[in-house]
């Protein structure tokens, strides 16, 4: 049997290695993660983000294997959990945009995206992150309801409202428009107003 030799401060530099990678994951603003691809999707790593983000320690995380599935929001949670089966099904990734009750009761909205990692060309590992997307959800809510008084406004004007593009064509049609000019939204959006 040959000796393997190994080259002085080789140890020391994996040690540093391991330290570099170590803070590059943990100083990423998202959660990085391995399950397992089986039938309960094992956690085998969760960086430490996870706390702050939910509220739930890692330990937490690995030692009760139903808390990610009885943490998705109930109205995502059976196409989350579809999504993900089928992902373990196929071998495809996973992306997903669902809400997840957090440790306090706050409801987060994320982003999970996962792939298959295969070993000797079997799926074995999900890996994959989690970004905080609350704020892009609350900005879209936000301006969905603005967008609705907006219409309900211009709906409900005594006075005519058309819109137009800078093309000339038309583009919104109100009520009092239609009872003015006698067409329809229908009749006319997409049209040039003048002919």
């Amino acid at each position: 049997m040959s000796e393997v030799r190994v080259r002085p401060g080789f140890a020391d530099h994996l040690r540093e290695a391991h330290e570099t990678y170590r803070h590059l994951v943990e100083g990423i603003p998202a959660v990085l993660y391995v399950d397992a691809n089986d039938e309960g999707s094992t956690n085998i790593y969760t960086s430490p983000q996870v706390e702050p983000l939910l509220g739930f320690t890692i330990e937490q995380w690995r030692a009760e294997p139903d808390l990610w599935a009885d943490r998705v929001h109930e109205h995502d949670r059976d196409r989350v959990l579809r999504e993900h089966r089928e992902s373990r099904r196929t071998g495809g990734p996973f992306t997903s945009e669902y809400r997840l009750q957090a440790a306090d009761g706050r409801e987060v909205w994320i982003r999970d995206e996962a792939v298959i990692i295969a070993e000797h060309g079997i799926p074995a590992f999900f890996r994959g992150y989690i970004i905080d997307i609350t704020a892009q959800k609350n900005a879209e809510q936000a301006l969905r309801q603005s967008e609705e008084q907006t219409r309900r406004i211009i709906d409900t004007a005594s006075y005519a409202y058309i819109g137009m593009s800078r093309e000339g064509l038309v583009t919104d049609w109100n009520q009092a428009a239609e009872q003015t000019f006698g067409w329809t939204r229908a009749e006319v959006v997409g049209m040039p107003l003048a002919n």
